[in-house]
């Protein structure tokens, strides 16, 4: 993801560093949350192995899709992207 992203967001979106940082700050926070959450989870038993998968997955792909769906519409340096994917990646990342 570190090698792919930046260069992504530079050409099609020109996005700089502070974009950039508050996208890879998103995906840390959200990965630590994601692992504390599924840890909590499976030790109290609250979901069975296969509810807790299932779940994942619907999510996860309802997260791609809404991804693609957002960066075929947006436009050349769209203000309202940089929120989106933010939360779009917070999202992904949870799941």
């Amino acid at each position: 993801m570190e090698t792919f992203v930046t260069i992504y967001t530079k050409w099609f979106m020109d996005w700089g560093q502070i974009e950039n940082a508050f996208t890879f700050l998103m995906t840390g926070f959200s990965a630590t949350m994601s692992y504390v959450v599924v840890t909590i989870l499976m030790s109290k038993r609250i979901f069975e192995d296969r509810q807790l998968l299932l779940t994942g997955l619907l999510s996860l792909f309802s997260s791609v899709l809404i991804i693609g769906v957002a960066l075929s519409v947006s436009t050349f340096k769209a203000a309202w992207l940089v929120p989106v994917v933010l939360l779009l990646i917070f999202w992904f990342c949870i799941s």
